[in-house]
């Protein structure tokens, strides 16, 4: 296995919303969806190679809150083991977390 990493994110917004948008973002990013699960409000999809890494594989789900809101959790894993995946994984997920902020700003 690779090297672990998780992060999460809470949006005072509705679950369903930051769903739609998650859907939307991943293509955009360059992410590559590898299976979809709306009703479990849960994707798996993975970056591609870099000069430093193979790509990493993660992890999504989306959780209805315990106020008016709900919680982003991603989870990643390097496709082989190595230092650099962690923070290439951070880079992905905060990338894809900004995208998310800023469509549900606009």
């Amino acid at each position: 296995g690779g090297s672990a990493s998780d992060q999460e994110q809470f949006f005072a917004v509705p679950a369903n919303q930051v769903w739609t948008v998650l859907e939307k973002a991943l293509p955009t990013s360059g992410l590559r969806i590898k299976k979809l699960d709306p009703s479990l409000m849960r994707v798996e999809f993975s970056s591609g190679m870099t000069a430093m890494t193979w790509g990493q594989n993660f992890v999504a789900t989306i959780q209805p809150g315990p106020e008016e809101g709900c919680l982003l959790k991603i989870g990643s894993v390097g496709k082989f083991p190595g230092p650099w995946n962690r923070s290439r994984s951070m880079k992905v997920c905060n990338d894809l977390i900004g995208k998310i902020s800023s469509a549900l700003q606009s």
